[in-house]
């Protein structure tokens, strides 16, 4: 009788960690960022510990693909973005639309629904999880503060119309005349010092934790996303941690 030879495959994908060895931080930290149910966060992902809190949120950041639009750009698989997370463009920072609503239906990349059209936006520019962009409360004595006036302002003298200011505040009180704010361009959200030491497929049930890891060689090609220079010492070690290095194997 002939001998049938059948092909199997399995799932899975690049170690992010030489050798799959980390020393670990004790206990778990409560995840505060936005992920979308059944995402799995991969081992080297990038986070940010607060230590006071015992929080951790992740870096969340995309090459753009081609093919997309200024409001609904493609990026690849395997991304952190969730629904009503507000983005910029790496190096820019001058818009900071939100994401309304993420198409995964194609198997090669994801399109996100951007809240505004994010002029400029082209094929390998990176999307990064931001802080907004627009007015801030500020003191008088602050560089660049604006005074807030109910009509008639006089941008020379340091002015701003209360109704303009209104239009893109995000401050904590309600704007009057004579108060005072700032314009501040978006940034992005996450300063890492530590990486993910152990998978994590998401749920939303219970308090979720990451498991992190404060010293690793992590490897660089392995990551779903580059790893900026602004963020290394060196070319190869973490800025904030140098016991968290990044490697080419």
């Amino acid at each position: 009788m002939g001998i049938s030879f059948a092909r199997q495959s399995f799932g899975g994908s690049f170690p992010e960690i030489w050798r799959g060895e980390c020393k670990m931080l004790p206990a778990g930290f409560k995840l505060t960022s936005t992920i979308s149910v059944g995402t799995v966060i991969r081992r080297g992902t990038l986070v940010e510990v607060d230590f006071s809190n015992l929080t951790a949120k992740v870096a969340k950041r995309a090459v753009v693909l081609t093919g997309g639009t200024a409001t609904k750009p493609r990026i690849g698989k395997g991304h952190l973005f969730a629904v009503g997370d507000v983005v910029t463009k790496e190096g820019s920072g001058s818009a900071s639309p939100s994401i309304s609503a993420i198409d995964t239906s194609n198997a090669s990349y994801d399109t996100l629904t951007l809240s505004a059209e994010y002029s400029g936006l082209t094929t390998d520019d990176v999307l990064v999880e931001a802080t907004a962009q627009g007015y801030y409360d500020a003191e008088s004595t602050d560089e660049g503060a604006l005074k807030v006036v109910a009509n008639n302002a006089t941008p020379d003298t340091g002015e701003i119309k209360l109704s303009v200011a209104n239009a893109n505040y995000h401050g904590s009180k309600t704007l009057a005349a004579n108060d005072y704010v700032i314009l501040k361009n978006a940034e992005e959200l996450c300063t890492p010092n530590m990486v993910v030491g152990e998978e994590l497929k998401y749920s939303d049930k219970g308090i979720p934790t990451l498991d992190v890891a404060y010293q690793a060689l992590v490897i660089r090609p392995n990551l779903l996303y580059v790893v900026p220079d602004k963020w290394l010492d060196g070319g190869c070690c973490l800025k904030n941690n140098h016991e968290i290095k990044f490697i080419k194997q």
